[in-house]
């Protein structure tokens, strides 16, 4: 009968060998079983090794330019008010995907596309990870409307947007907004028609607007 020789204290993590005259006959394998500890020092060990992977390769490619000083390729930059960009550029023009984060949490604040410097595709909007507005179309603005002095004005840009519940993702209502620098703001105006939902997506209002004030206000 095989017996299994006592291991030293050196050799306590050594697999377990035969003693003496013993043998293993040669139509038998013998497997020896990893230990929990083990596989989880092996993962860790993995993970240390790609994270450092990644951090050297991000070092080493990021915020890039070219012998000409255009910038090219990824661009990372971070704002006082903790956010991160990461941003494409080409030429020293934005190009390709953006994304926006809040740096203490990593949630994602917004992203979409350029082409050529220019915002193209549907921009999507987060809060804590949920969503709670598309911009669907963008563009210079024609129309000439009037301030809260009656003054005509002309604001510089327009948006359609659609606006979610963040808690439920459905959709509470879309239209058109007029601004100066951005359609997210506090001097964003509702204008034209603007479409109202419930819960089950049913149309419930139709208001027209003009600059923020409304004119027409359709219940159903």
């Amino acid at each position: 009968m095989d017996t299994f020789c006592p291991l030293s204290r050196a050799q306590k993590h050594a697999p377990p060998r035969l003693c003496g005259n013993s043998h293993i006959p040669p139509n038998v394998s013998v497997h020896y079983k990893t230990t929990p500890m083990k596989r989880t020092t092996l993962v860790i060990i993995l993970f240390l090794f790609s994270a450092e992977i990644t951090i050297l390769f991000s070092q080493t490619t990021i915020n890039q330019t070219d012998k000409n000083g255009l910038k090219q390729g990824v661009w990372v930059k971070y704002s006082a008010s903790n956010i991160i960009d990461s941003m494409f550029y080409l030429n020293d023009t934005l190009n390709g995907q953006f994304k926006s984060y809040f740096k203490n949490s990593t949630s994602l604040r917004h992203y979409g596309e350029y082409a050529k410097g220019i915002r193209i595709g549907i921009w999507k909007f987060f809060d804590l990870g949920n969503l709670r507005a598309e911009e669907v179309t963008r563009g210079a603005n024609k129309d000439s409307v009037r301030n809260n002095k009656g003054e005509l004005v002309m604001p510089t840009f327009y948006s359609y947007v659609k606006l979610y519940d963040s808690k439920t993702s459905k959709l509470k209502s879309e239209g058109k907004v007029l601004y100066y620098d951005s359609w997210d703001s506090d001097f964003s105006n509702e204008h034209g028609l603007w479409i109202y939902f419930n819960y089950n997506g049913d149309t419930i209002s139709l208001k027209t607007y003009e600059n923020g004030k409304i004119i027409t206000n359709n219940v159903r």
